[in-house]
């Protein structure tokens, strides 16, 4: 497992999201009514980054309760295992 989760997913995603851009402006991608270019763009940064969110939170764990990959505490009775 990567050592930078939240990095790499937020880098993939947020990949993704240029393309859908450059492929946007290039073919002048517009759908009809009310979604022009700049609002197609905002929704389209909006989802990206609802999806990166919900990604990096499965990948972390909190400082609170931290657990290991198969959901085990790694805190027991106050000190840290290893």
């Amino acid at each position: 497992m990567s050592r930078e989760p939240a990095v790499v997913k937020g880098a993939v995603v947020g990949l993704l999201a240029a393309i859908v851009h450059v492929l946007v402006v290039v073919f002048n991608v517009t759908l009809p009514g009310f979604l022009d270019e700049a609002t197609l763009a905002g929704a389209l940064d909006f989802v990206a980054g609802a999806i990166v969110v919900w990604l990096i939170r499965r990948s972390v764990t909190p400082v609170a309760d931290p657990r290991d990959e198969h959901g085990r505490p790694l805190v027991v009775q106050g000190r840290a295992e290893r």
